[in-house]
């Protein structure tokens, strides 16, 4: 079994990264939390950019449309506020691989951690004054494709995207 830790950016929110095999059976629910999912958006947004193209142009206070996956460690949702871990839809999940039969394969843990911290994106769902909501997200699970619209946080250096997001647009599974 492989272990990794790593850290991400965003309201001082760590995840822990275990590797295949390992079952949690709390990160394939939503969780419950808000009651009012405002955020929740019933259009997909125009003028929609990859995780990758936004992480490379975006500024501080730019206003951006993101599409990607939820998922990139073994708790891509967080139980205690409204943030999540988007990862570029590019980014090649080899643990979807029907011969695979990885039981977390929103952990990515069969690509280079390298490549998905890369690939990867810190979304905070905020009310309408900019305050971070509290309890985790209902509606969402690992691997959904979302769209989220928000405003780019301050980025300390071009490895750190965190998107304050005022919406989000679940795709439609095929």
């Amino acid at each position: 079994m492989k272990r990794r830790i790593t850290a991400v950016v965003g309201s001082s929110l760590s995840l822990v990264l275990v590797g295949c095999g390992e079952s949690n059976s709390s990160a394939t629910s939503s969780s419950t939390g808000s009651t009012s999912a405002s955020w929740l958006l019933d259009s997909e947004p125009e003028s929609v950019s990859n995780v990758l193209a936004v992480k490379q142009s975006a500024s501080q206070g730019d206003r951006v449309a993101i599409r990607g996956v939820i998922g990139g460690n073994m708790h891509p949702i967080s139980e205690e506020s409204h943030l999540f871990s988007l990862v570029d839809e590019g980014l090649h999940n080899n643990c979807l691989k029907e011969d695979d039969h990885c039981g977390t394969p929103w952990d990515y843990c069969c690509a280079k951690q390298e490549d998905v911290r890369a690939n990867s994106a810190t979304i905070q769902i905020v009310a309408g004054d900019g305050s971070p909501l509290t309890g985790g997200p209902s509606g969402i699970s690992p691997l959904d494709t979302v769209v989220v619209t928000g405003l780019v946080a301050p980025r300390p250096n071009d490895q750190v995207l965190v998107v304050h997001a005022d919406g989000v647009y679940i795709m439609p599974k095929d």
